[in-house]
């Protein structure tokens, strides 16, 4: 979670507030990474807890400036250099002192993302049990043609 939360993180500008749509779409036009919606938002929810972006209005969202105390002020929209490793120091921070509730709530989102991947295992099963029906029908009618030319040259 760490890395898609940073992925998010990366996404979120400094200058206006994004809703989690733009965030996501911005997030796979630039790295072609398709990220859901419910993921993204718990992203969101957690680095905002973290106090790492900012709500601006319900649903839209800002990062918040880094400072460490050693630069008295930024400049621009540059980032810091150690922006990564405040982000998974935050984030590390929060999943140790993770609610319960936080915590069901990221089971519950892989759950969701494994349902999904069994569903699509159980198509793929599915269509490989039908050809493989398929030539068992065409092997009994090809063993049929058989049979009944065996009993034709027997017959001769």
């Amino acid at each position: 979670m760490p890395s898609v939360a940073q992925k998010v993180f990366e996404f979120v500008p400094i200058q206006e507030s994004w809703t989690t749509k733009q965030i996501v779409a911005q997030v796979k036009a630039t790295t072609k990474a398709q990220i859901d919606s419910r993921t993204a938002d718990n992203c969101l929810a957690r680095l905002r807890d973290a106090g790492l972006v900012r709500e601006v209005t319900r649903g839209e969202f800002r990062r918040v400036r880094l400072t460490t105390s050693c630069a008295s002020a930024d400049t621009g929209d540059e980032e810091e250099p150690d922006t990564r490793a405040l982000v998974s120091e935050a984030l590390g921070k929060r999943d140790s002192s993770a609610s319960p509730i936080d915590l069901l709530s990221g089971i519950a989102n892989r759950l969701t993302a494994t349902v999904e991947s069994i569903r699509e295992i159980a198509v793929e099963i599915e269509t490989a049990a039908l050809v493989i029906e398929e030539q068992q029908a065409a092997n009994g009618r090809e063993a049929d043609k058989l049979r009944q030319l065996q009993a034709l040259l027997k017959t001769l």
